[in-house]
């Protein structure tokens, strides 16, 4: 994993970059969903514990995390045994977040009010590869989350 600095396209304030503030929770993988986030037929209701699943290969450890809380699931799995787990884990998380939103029309409404501006996973949980990390007055990460969110609401614009 590359470690690079991260640049705002626009401005930390006018971002949208706190996922637990009411008003953009809904961006949170963590969020229940209404609809069903479906991995290889097993049901979950949010993207998090989709996620994890994705992570193991054994279709009964699957159904296991998916009675789990986004929490639990994050906890439980410690080792991908999915192969070429960072190879694929973009492409899975695109798939499950094109769910979300795709699926159900209050989220992608919600998501197509965020007009144009900027979304970034702004965390300090170390995760510099889903998001963005602030070390002193520095902003370390690659948004993928947030790259992701923007590729997704753009998709749903041209769609409309």
């Amino acid at each position: 994993m590359k470690t690079q600095n991260f640049q705002f396209k626009t401005s930390e304030k006018e971002a949208i970059v706190n996922f637990n503030e009411k008003e953009f929770n809904f961006l949170s993988n963590a969020f229940p969903e209404k609809i069903i986030i479906q991995l290889d037929g097993v049901i979950f209701n949010n993207v998090e514990t989709a996620y994890q699943a994705a992570k193991v290969t054994d279709p009964m450890t699957r159904k296991k995390i998916s009675r789990m809380s986004p929490s639990e699931a994050k906890g439980f799995v410690t080792h991908p045994t999915t192969p070429c787990w960072n190879d694929t884990k973009y492409k899975v998380m695109f798939n499950l977040l094109w769910q979300k939103f795709y699926g159900n029309d209050d989220m992608k409404q919600k998501l197509l009010a965020t007009g144009d501006r900027e979304i970034v996973k702004l965390n300090g949980s170390g995760d510099i590869y889903w998001g963005v990390c602030k070390i002193g007055d520095d902003y370390i990460g690659e948004n993928n989350i947030g790259e992701i969110l923007m590729n997704i609401r753009e998709k749903l614009r041209n769609l409309a």
